[in-house]
């Protein structure tokens, strides 16, 4: 049995049936509704002239007030006088001739009509259809990778325009999604780089004089070293995976949490010198437990890592009811003055207000051979952000006026139901990905 592959039918059948763009799609159909509705209407009066009135056509007569006597009196005609009789107009003599001459006169005025229509349609489709042009170039532009223009459609507020405002919305979001992904990628290249420097400078001192390293030293200096590679990529784990799991939401208790996690932080702030004051009212949310503490536990060392010595941090947590995002976490530390400048930047991944790159220590021989252990990676806040968003909350940083950081997080209420997934067996969901748990800022 033999026939034409499918690639060769589908093309057959792509060269047998025409393609019509929109606008003449649009100019065929009205003008066949045109043309359908006028011949409707002329069949209509058609039959109505026909079958509903009587006609009593027959000669005239003329009819006088009193006899009159005509006198005629022959002329004679020359033959310059003799040319040629014309008949002009149409004569009506039988009813028949009547509806002869409205369905002529009909048919004609239906095909004007419909021809008029079809330029007219063509016209007015060419308008309607205008921004949708506009549109597709713009997206054959993003196509091409040009994210950073707009469509901007002026007019009423109607199906175009909110298309075209809906289609801007998301060429803003992929540009900042993109530049972000490159900007991550090009901070996750440095910041990879500088332990893996170290850990080769760290290998290159032993094997270039085995016998004077200090062996005990450097294997200490390259499981430091190492551990931060490995930290870095956990985080960077985390934070792809933010966005892709599933939330597993339910009533979560944020001042309970904030307890838990105060006590896991407390003997480092205590180690610095840093004193924690709470305000912790009742505040259910309705988030997943697992990402809750994560982000609680990333704002807690943040205020602890980014102060002073001796300083001062504060949390609380409260219900605003009317608040559409009716639960809010504020943690605030003491520290340097932020340039109001960067605010908007500490949420990116790998940002530190003092600058991306973290400070090294030096020893004999082991130059930048590592960070200091009060050091962070960077992506506490990127992924307090990325669990934020993931709740579709708010979150709010701000610059203390006499120094530090204050940062707020507005989550949706217990009471807003299950938004993305409510499950009730969420516990025990937590209970698996708490080994994912990272604990950093």
């Amino acid at each position: 049995m033999t026939g034409r592959p499918p690639a060769a039918t589908a093309v057959a059948a792509s060269v047998r049936l025409p393609r019509f763009s929109a606008r003449a799609r649009f100019t065929i159909a009205s003008s066949l509704l045109l043309v359908v509705i006028g011949a409707l209407m002329l069949t209509g009066i058609y039959l109505a002239m026909r079958y509903i009135p009587t006609y009593d056509i027959s000669p005239g007569t003329f009819t006088t007030a009193a006899p009159t006597t005509l006198t005629l009196s022959p002329t004679p005609l020359q033959a310059a006088d003799l040319g040629t009789v014309v008949q002009t107009g149409v004569v009506i003599s039988t009813a028949g001739d009547v509806l002869d001459t409205l369905l002529v006169v009909g048919i004609v005025s239906l095909v004007a009509i419909g021809a008029l229509g079809a330029w007219l349609s063509w016209i007015l489709a060419g308008r309607m259809l205008k921004p949708l042009q506009v549109l597709n170039t713009a997206a054959e532009r993003a196509a091409t990778g040009s994210l950073s223009h707009r469509v901007a459609l002026a007019g009423p507020d109607d199906e175009f325009t909110r298309l075209s405002k809906t289609f801007d919305d998301m060429l803003e979001r992929l540009e900042r999604s993109f530049t972000a992904h490159q900007r991550f990628a090009a901070n996750a290249s440095h910041e990879l780089r500088t332990p893996l420097a170290t850990t080769k400078t760290l290998l290159d001192v032993g094997r270039d004089d085995p016998a004077a390293a200090d062996v005990p030293q450097l294997l200490e200096r390259l499981a430091e070293t190492n551990g931060r590679s490995i930290e870095i990529v956990e985080a960077m784990l985390d934070l792809s995976d933010i966005g892709q799991s599933a939330l597993r939401a339910q009533a979560v208790d944020v001042g309970g949490i904030v307890t838990s996690e105060l006590r896991l932080v407390r003997a480092e702030a205590s180690a610095r010198g840093i004193r924690f004051t709470t305000s912790l009212e009742p505040a259910v949310a309705s988030a997943d437990s697992v990402l809750m503490r994560q982000l609680v536990a990333n704002l807690l060392l943040n205020a602890v890592r980014h102060n002073t010595a001796d300083g001062a941090a504060s949390v609380s947590t409260r219900l605003e009811p009317l608040d559409p995002l009716p639960v809010v976490l504020t943690v605030s530390n003491s520290g340097d003055r932020v340039p109001p400048e960067t605010i908007a930047l500490l949420a990116e991944p790998f940002y530190r207000a003092r600058g991306r790159v973290r400070e090294v220590r030096s020893g004999p021989g082991l130059s930048g051979a590592g960070p200091s252990s009060g050091d962070t990676h960077g992506l506490g806040l990127a992924l307090v952000a990325s669990i934020v968003d993931a709740h579709e909350g708010r979150l709010e940083i701000a610059a203390n006026v006499d120094g530090g950081l204050r940062v707020t997080v507005r989550l949706p209420g217990a009471v807003r139901g299950a938004g993305r997934g409510v499950d009730a067996s969420a516990d025990a969901g937590a209970g698996a990905r708490s080994p994912g748990l990272i604990r950093r800022a």
